[in-house]
């Protein structure tokens, strides 16, 4: 079991210029999903959406690349997962899991109504919203550590919308149903 919080501020120039929430960069931010925080969901991909503001911010622009999400300043994981021998002579394992998490602009951000264990959330709900999957997994012990191979399905989906000016939808991303990742070594 894991359970996991954390909190990060802007100090000095970067404050007073940006804010203490909005003048963290962007690499020292708190991120989660993917296969070492809520599997289910991809790799990154939970918390407030990417902006703007967040390309300022950025001393290596590989670093945005693929990036849905602009990481946050505030981090709650939550993760239960049982390990099991499945072909002890072959090295090969197995595992059940149940994660949750998320990653927010800053603590102010979290309420009561984040957290749900299940149910489809929208746009701004969808960042601020408590995440939650479960899954399955195999794993194969090496000599440098476990590959393992998980299966998550999210319980909390979400959908976010890219609107014109006008406020139309020009473009809709949802979770997908579910995530396969390959790690190496475990996820905690």
């Amino acid at each position: 079991m894991r359970l996991e919080a954390g909190w990060g501020r802007a100090y000095s120039t970067s404050a007073e210029l940006s804010g203490p929430d909005a003048g963290v960069p962007i690499e020292e931010r708190y991120f989660a999903g993917g296969s070492n925080t809520v599997r289910g969901y991809r790799e990154a991909s939970l918390g407030p959406r990417l902006s703007e503001d967040d390309a300022t911010l950025v001393q290596d622009p590989n670093f945005l690349t693929g990036r849905l999400s602009g990481g946050g300043n505030a981090l709650l994981l939550g993760n239960i997962e049982l390990r099991f021998p499945v072909v002890p002579e072959w090295n090969i394992g197995g595992e059940l899991f149940f994660d949750t998490g998320n990653v927010w602009a800053n603590w102010s951000k979290v309420t009561a109504s984040s957290f749900a264990l299940t149910g489809a959330v929208e746009d701004r709900e969808a960042a601020n919203a408590y995440r939650t999957s479960f899954g399955i997994g195999v794993t194969y012990r090496t000599v440098v550590g476990p590959l393992r191979l998980d299966y998550g399905i999210p319980l909390r989906r979400a959908t976010f919308n890219t609107r014109d000016d006008m406020g139309n939808i020009v473009d809709t991303e949802t979770d997908p149903p579910s995530v396969w990742h390959f790690s190496l070594g475990y996820a905690f």
